[in-house]
């Protein structure tokens, strides 16, 4: 009773809430038996706790199966989404404040204030990251090396990555050296690596300025290596999704994505991890790293009453608390289930660990998305009407269309 009671005090348990208890989404699919267990397993410590029971909702967060039933006042208590979501469901007025509960908690210091800036909305917290991600360099150690490469030595600049490029294409092989989606967040860490960025706070307003010159020069550096060098995957427009599985079928050697891209490659590709080097994304010309960081952020529900946003704050701080993130890296380990760098919250103090090692590398690089209302629109403006063309039209005169595309920016949505 008394280790209930200290876990309780440390946790900031409010009193039980009886027989309905608190709803939590995300509880994973029977699918994935492993993560469902692992989820069980840390409710039910929860529960067992607070005197509370989890009512778990077996639902991925989709935005807007989740706005219609929090509209609908059928939300959960807490939930984790996607960080490019939050700024909008907050502004919906779906999500609580969280500043008060944020300042008093003793492990917010040991999340980087990078991951706490989309959190902030309109001069307040919404949300608590659970775990994070940065663009970095997905490689196949196996290519990797058969190219003649060092696997401990990344390209450490743009030179180096068009040289590993070149070696790893393969055309007799059908192996492409470089792979790319076209999308706004991919091109914006090398303008970022080039001294630019896409959007820029001039007399009190946002104005695109992704058509000045690190845009330009980022942006010849990606042609270069579609065009000239053909190091790049025979579809230029090739989603995330299918470059994942080029890059699973041998393919494309080395591609820009996400840590957390690594178990779905696992699962159902059938690489191991031993199969995959993970790269920090090389410095530009200006000597600049940069890469933009994300993550899922846990949330609670505005329309809980007041107990029950109490509960809610205590389960973040209790799946958060550093001693059960530990608990879950050694369970998923017992567990057999596929870990990517970023999968712990950064409170756990996981990054003495050699495979974390690139969190703390790349968050010392990394910066925030701009989250405006519009920016939604605004990256698939860029995608549609901007960077499919430059990446099929081999003529595409580069600069007038960048120009175009940022004054119709700065007129439809800024």
């Amino acid at each position: 009773m008394l280790k209930r009671l200290k876990l309780l005090a440390l946790i900031g348990l409010a009193a039980p809430l009886g027989a309905g208890g608190l709803t939590v989404w995300n509880q994973p699919p029977e699918a994935r038996p492993a993560e469902r267990q692992l989820w069980d397993e840390e409710a039910a410590a929860y529960a067992h706790a607070s005197g509370n029971v989890v009512r778990p909702i077996a639902r991925d967060y989709i935005q807007q199966q989740f706005v219609s039933v929090m509209a609908g006042g059928k939300g959960p208590d807490v939930a984790h989404v996607w960080v490019g979501a939050l700024p909008t469901l907050a502004r919906q007025g779906l999500l609580a404040p969280l500043d008060d509960e944020v300042k008093a908690w003793d492990q917010a210091a040991f999340v980087p204030q990078v991951l706490w800036d989309p959190a902030r909305v309109d001069g307040h917290l919404y949300g608590v990251p659970r775990d994070s991600y940065t663009y970095i360099l997905l490689v196949r150690k196996d290519l990797w090396v058969k190219a003649g490469l060092d696997p401990a030595v990344p390209p450490a600049n743009w030179d180096a990555l068009e040289a590993a490029a070149k070696r790893l294409t393969d055309p007799a092989a059908n192996v492409a050296g470089f792979g790319f989606a076209p999308t706004a967040e991919a091109f914006m860490d090398f303008v970022w690596q080039a001294g630019g960025d896409l959007l820029r706070e001039q007399g009190g307003a946002m104005h695109a300025c992704f058509h000045e010159n690190p845009g330009i020069t980022a942006m010849s550096f990606l042609r270069k290596l579609r065009f000239e060098d053909g190091v790049m995957q025979t579809d230029p427009l090739a989603s995330r999704e299918q470059l994942a599985q080029l890059f699973a079928l041998g393919h494309v050697a080395m591609l820009v994505g996400v840590p957390d891209q690594m178990p779905d490659l696992i699962s159902r590709y059938g690489l191991k991890p031993a199969d995959l080097l993970l790269f920090p994304l090389p410095a530009g010309p200006t000597g600049l790293q940069a890469t933009h960081a994300g993550g899922d952020y846990y949330v609670v529900n505005a329309g809980s009453d007041p107990a029950h946003k109490a509960a809610a704050w205590a389960y973040i701080q209790a799946m958060l608390d550093p001693l059960n993130q530990l608990k879950r890296y050694k369970r998923m380990q017992e567990l057999g289930i596929p870990m990517f760098p970023g999968a712990f919250s950064t409170t756990a103090q996981l990054n003495g660990l050699p495979e974390f090692k690139l969190v703390q590398d790349t968050l010392a690089a990394a910066r925030r998305e701009p989250y405006l209302p519009n920016w939604p629109q605004i990256k698939d403006h860029l995608e549609t009407t901007l960077l499919q063309r430059l990446f099929t039209e081999r003529d595409a005169d580069v600069e007038g269309l960048m120009r175009e595309a940022a004054n119709e920016v700065d007129e439809l949505y800024l």
